[in-house]
């Protein structure tokens, strides 16, 4: 694209959509949002005047029909993703679509297959590839600095107000997908991400803390168990439950030590056959590759600048994105493997076999 600048249509302006609004007004020497579309009218405008006071509507063939429009933001609900994006391709719009892809696989081969005709980049927005502790932790594991990664366990609770949303779409599976797709999904793309693509998953859910809703959560609770096809296992431990001031964290186990990640960096573990005394405090709250602790922008070392600002590169310099749609693909594949399994009370091989499970 022969643009200094990428201009942006914002689809969905509550919730993640108001954490995006930050980050584009952020990256404004490389970018800038042309328009919002919401469905609610009064949250259109109140965006509308976030993003420098910019057109607003409450129509998103309205949205991706604007000349001054080269790509979209959307950070709907899941069960507008498919249809959403399929209108955007269609219109020649670039797309950057909050996760997950959507709620079933059908209608991701749906978008993907949309993008693919009209030509339009398609990236997924999982922040997590482009934290900086998160690079450093790939090139550990690719390097084998600790020799060779065997087993990985990652928490992932969504916080229970964050659950209290504008609207009960959370609530019904068939439009959410559940806690597995809408929450944990993080950990469903970040763990084949970094320990390589999964032989078999095992899932144990259930619903214990909201019985008192119908719909409700299938899986309130979730507990995942992963063979990875390079021989290491690994563990999710999800739910929408996290108590107020309770920090998500991950482990990563290799052959001759392991690390702990925890608000944005790691410690590093070595040792396992004989003591070793030290423990090495890695704080990456600057740029890729920077120990330094100094801060990059108001939003590190959180990923989601950085996914944002790597979209507008791809866009602008026609690269190939490093969260494109299929991977959101196969992380909602993982998810579906994991539903089937706490429905069927079986481990699930992969890849899926059809008819794919649904709500």
């Amino acid at each position: 694209m022969a643009k200094d600048k990428l201009r942006v249509g914002l689809v969905c302006c509550a919730g993640i959509g108001a954490s995006h609004v930050r980050c584009w007004r952020y990256l404004e020497d490389r970018a800038e949002i042309a328009a919002v579309m919401d469905v609610d009218p009064e949250m259109a405008q109140i965006t509308a005047r976030m993003s420098g006071d910019v057109p607003w509507t409450t129509d998103l063939d309205e949205l991706v029909a604007r000349d001054d429009v080269d790509a979209v933001d959307i950070c709907s609900p899941p069960f507008a993703h498919a249809d959403q994006v399929v209108a955007a391709a269609k219109a020649g719009k670039h797309v950057l679509c909050e996760k997950p892809i959507t709620v079933n696989l059908e209608d991701a081969d749906r978008a993907i297959a949309a993008c693919k005709e009209a030509g339009v980049k398609f990236m997924l927005a999982f922040p997590r590839p482009f934290s900086p502790a998160s690079r450093r932790l790939k090139e550990m594991v690719e390097t084998e600095e600790l020799g060779k990664p065997i087993r990985i366990y990652t928490a992932h609770h969504m916080r229970a107000e964050w659950l209290r949303k504008r609207t009960d779409w959370f609530w019904d599976p068939k439009m959410s997908g559940g806690t597995a797709v809408e929450g944990v999904i993080h950990d469903f793309h970040f763990l084949p991400w970094l320990m390589g693509p999964a032989k078999r998953i095992y899932a144990e859910a259930g619903t214990f803390i909201y019985t008192d809703r119908s719909p409700t959560l299938p899986d309130d609770q979730i507990v995942v168990l992963w063979r990875f096809e390079n021989g290491a296992i690994g563990i999710i431990d999800g739910g929408a439950n996290q108590p107020s001031n309770y920090g998500g964290h991950m482990s990563v186990f290799f052959t001759k030590g392991g690390i702990r990640m925890e608000s944005g960096g790691f410690s590093i573990y070595r040792g396992m056959t004989t003591y070793h005394p030290v423990v090495e405090h890695v704080h990456h709250f600057g740029p890729v590759s920077d120990d330094r602790e100094i801060a990059r922008s108001p939003f590190t070392p959180t990923g989601q600048l950085g996914e944002i600002e790597h979209f507008v590169d791809c866009v602008l310099h026609d690269k190939q994105p490093e969260t494109p749609a299929e991977e959101g693909r196969y992380a909602l594949e993982c998810a579906w493997a994991a539903i089937k399994s706490f429905q069927t009370s079986q481990p699930v091989s992969l890849p899926l076999e059809k008819p794919y499970p649904n709500y």
